[in-house]
């Protein structure tokens, strides 16, 4: 701690001794100024950049200088200050690096730019910078600046910098443009060349701007003493010359197309002249191109005339002659006298046939016409052509007889072929040659009728074709169905009026319905009649299962257990349901050894084999057993291992009356209690007593020390029936052989169940359930629903109810 604050005394004491020394002034020694790299700066992005008297912004500011002055750099600071040397602004003049821009000073401080078109302004000196602007040729431009080739220039509206490559650009003044003088003529016409160049001044020099297409005529706006034409042109800048050499001045014509108006030809002529040479005739007629007028001589072009063509304006006429000639002989044409035609219409027989204004190919086309259009015939002349009416035809319409097949219009458009094989001809008899045949039930489209023979539209042939009107009729034949009724196949089945989708809903038909089948269509109609239908009644067939007439329409199941139904009527068909033995079937149809039918049970397509199927009734003894599992409720029975009586017997009872319900045919099953609920032992026998069940069954676990085990069965050891020994025989003995227990034998005893019923009753004792080795088989879920099997199974034998 010592040392430092001695530290800091001595430092304080050598302060005081410089400033004494030094008389009280200290002073900071100035940047050390260095060479520039340039000789010259020009101020950039600034309208007005300070100047200051020192290199800093803490020095005073002592000037400004404007955007794009130029000023000679002096030398340059480490820390971005340049010393500089600008008139009417001190010796000790410094401005900021970032507001100048380093140059060499240029040659000139104006040149002009150098190129063929323009020259392109950049952000920077090089082609790698952005173009921003581009000055055309022959341009006067300041120079500020020069940096590696490239010059710093003054551009006005220009944000940054901007500069041009020193190779376009000169300190030679342009020339000024020629002086031009009026021209003798108002336009001139391109003589002799394929593509004139069109240039920017009047010269070879200048550069071509664009180009002309021989006898392209121009507007002349002045010509140069040495040969060149200023001229206007569409589409060609402003400043646009040609030379004389290459144009034909010439006044602008009245009209830019005329007609030939002479006795026979007119001459044309090398020039405007009679006594220029010959060089061709044009015939009386004869349509001509005016590009250009010259005192009373036209300059023309003709045909595939290359030379300068001229004929005397005093035989051009702006009439068409030869269009008078046609209208005097369409005049003449016109008046024909028409006569009325064999038959009343027509059928285009052409790809595409013109219709004309008059009777004669001279006459204006005015429409166009189809192959197999057909047309009404208004009239025919004498020379072969008919007169036409039609849809989207003007009043005075004609069309060559050459491609029209005259016909009158058939009953109707469309038919069906009425014979198993019919005939197509080339003409409407039965000398023509044969080209197609159609078979029954084809559809045609019909265009026209000749005699007894109809002209036919078909697709798939060309050229004319006829078929004998006897086999044609106006609906299609029905063929007989391969059987004689149909069963609808759909929740709603709609009844049309016709043979298709595009005919009325006339009635409705359900699922199931039967209805006779009249006849069927080519495409899959049916016609058919049938309960509340009349006249013209169709379906189709997609939803139509043909059948024939079963002579029953009820029967009943005769299979030893049940009967298979299928999805189509034969073995092949997949299985779909199964009806058990002696159920009811409404039959609906039947085919091929097969009914269709009707059941409550099975939806969609039902056949069953009709083998299978008795008209009579079969009766299926019916056995009606009460399962009464013991205890429940408050009384829960013997107890052991965790288990109690009352829930093991309910889950085994249950288990045998599902087994006798699903798997037996004829068996009711009815139980007292089918939850945990407590029922006195009386009512259970008045239960049983009161439903008149066939057989009592009471299912119980016993119990003892843990030592016993096997299970027993006991009937009343009073009174009983030889059918209540015989039944607990039966039983006891299926359960003895099938259960893997201890046999304790059939027992009697006067308990309550066996007691008060009425009918034959047995009480099983299945296992000790406080024995271990029992108890294993009674608390699994398995061993509970394998002794329900085997207790179903038992009454099942001693009771010979079928299998289903």
């Amino acid at each position: 701690m010592q040392k430092k604050l001695f530290r800091s005394a001595f430092i304080v004491f050598f302060a005081f001794l410089v400033i004494f020394i030094t008389g009280g002034q200290v002073t900071v020694e100035a940047n050390e100024v260095k060479e520039a790299t340039h000789s010259h700066g020009v101020v950039q992005g600034s309208d007005a950049l300070d100047v200051r008297e020192g290199p800093g912004t803490d020095y005073e500011v002592v000037g400004q200088l404007d955007n794009d002055t130029r000023v000679e750099l002096e030398g340059q600071t480490s820390d971005g200050w340049y010393k500089i040397h600008a008139d009417d602004i001190s010796e000790d003049a410094y401005v900021s690096e970032e507001g100048l821009e380093p140059v060499d000073a240029p040659d000139e401080d104006e040149g002009y730019v150098d190129a063929d078109t323009s020259v392109n302004v950049r952000e920077g000196p090089g082609s790698s910078y952005a173009q921003v602007e581009s000055i055309p040729q022959g341009e006067s431009i300041d120079l500020l600046g020069e940096v590696e080739g490239w010059y710093k220039i003054q551009l006005e509206d220009a944000d940054g910098s901007t500069y041009i490559s020193g190779d376009h650009v000169t300190f030679t003044e342009p020339p000024e443009a020629a002086e031009l003088t009026e021209t003798e003529r108002t336009h001139g016409v391109v003589q002799g060349s394929d593509a004139l160049d069109v240039r920017e001044g009047p010269g070879t020099d200048y550069e071509v701007v664009g180009q002309l297409d021989d006898d392209t005529r121009v507007e002349l706006e002045g010509q140069t003493s040495d040969g060149w034409y200023k001229i206007n042109a569409d589409d060609i800048s402003e400043d646009a010359y040609v030379s004389e050499e290459g144009l034909e001045p010439v006044d602008a014509p009245d009209e830019d197309e005329g007609y030939v108006d002479a006795d026979t030809s007119v001459n044309v002529r090398e020039g405007p002249g009679s006594s220029y040479a010959q060089v061709d005739a044009i015939p009386r007629g004869e349509s001509v191109d005016i590009v250009g007028e010259i005192d009373d001589w036209y300059l023309i072009q003709w045909a595939d005339m290359d030379d300068p063509a001229y004929v005397s304006a005093s035989h051009i006429t702006s009439t068409d002659i030869q269009e008078e000639a046609r209208a005097e002989t369409q005049a003449e044409t016109q008046d024909q006298a028409l006569t009325e035609p064999d038959h009343s219409h027509g059928i285009v027989q052409s790809s595409h046939l013109n219709v004309r204004s008059g009777p004669g190919t001279d006459y204006d086309k005015i429409a166009g016409l189809d192959d197999y259009t057909r047309v009404e015939l208004e009239g025919e002349t004498s020379d072969g052509w008919y007169k036409i009416s039609g849809e989207g035809l003007s009043d005075e319409a004609y069309v060559s007889e050459d491609f029209i097949v005259p016909v009158d219009v058939p009953s109707y458009d469309e038919g069906y072929v009425d014979s198993d094989l019919l005939n197509v001809r080339e003409g409407p008899t039965t000398d023509e040659a044969r080209v197609h045949q159609l078979e029954r039930n084809e559809q045609v489209a019909i265009v026209g009728e000749i005699g007894d023979w109809y002209k036919l539209q078909l697709d798939d042939v060309e050229g004319p074709t006829y078929v004998n009107a006897d086999y044609i009729s106006e609906e299609e034949t029905l063929t007989s169905p391969e059987r004689s009724y149909g069963i609808v196949q759909s929740s709603h089945l709609n009844v049309r009026s016709g043979p298709g989708t595009d005919y009325d809903k006339i009635a409705g038909l359900d699922d199931y319905t039967r209805v006779e089948l009249e006849g069927e269509t080519s495409d899959g109609w049916y016609k058919i009649s049938g309960e509340g239908l009349s006249g013209e009644a169709y379906v189709s067939g997609d939803f139509i299962v043909p059948v024939d007439l079963p002579e029953e329409d009820i029967g009943y199941v005769d299979a030893n257990v049940s009967l298979n139904v299928r999805e189509g009527p034969s073995t092949s068909y997949d299985q779909v349901s199964s009806i058990p033995r002696g159920e009811r079937v409404d039959i609906v149809g039947e085919i091929d050894g097969w009914y269709k039918i009707q059941h409550d049970d099975v939806s969609g397509p039902t056949y069953v084999s009709a083998s299978l199927v008795s008209n009579e009734e079969i009766t299926v003894p019916e056995v009606k057993i009460f399962i009464d599992p013991g205890h429940g409720g408050s009384d829960s029975g013997a107890a052991g291992n965790g288990l109690l009586e009352k829930d093991v017997v309910l889950d085994i009872s249950l288990h045998a009356a599902e087994v006798l319900e699903e798997e037996y045919l004829g068996v009711d099953v009815m139980m007292p209690r089918t939850t945990d609920e407590f029922i006195e032992l009386e009512d259970r026998a008045a239960m049983a007593n009161d439903w008149g069940a066939d057989y009592f069954v009471s299912v119980h676990n016993n119990s003892f020390n843990g030592s016993a085990n096997g299970f027993e069965s006991y009937i009343f050891n009073g009174n009983v029936s030889s059918t209540t020994i015989e039944k607990q025989e039966e039983v006891h003995q299926y359960i003895a052989n099938e259960l893997d227990a201890t046999d304790r034998g059939m027992k009697t005893a006067n308990f309550s169940v066996l007691r008060n019923t009425t009918m034959p009753a047995i009480l099983l004792e299945l296992l000790f359930i406080d024995n271990a080795t029992d108890a294993e088989m009674l608390g699994s879920a398995e061993g509970r629903a394998e002794l329900g099997r085997i207790t179903a199974e038992g009454i099942a034998h001693a009771w010979d109810i079928e299998e289903r």
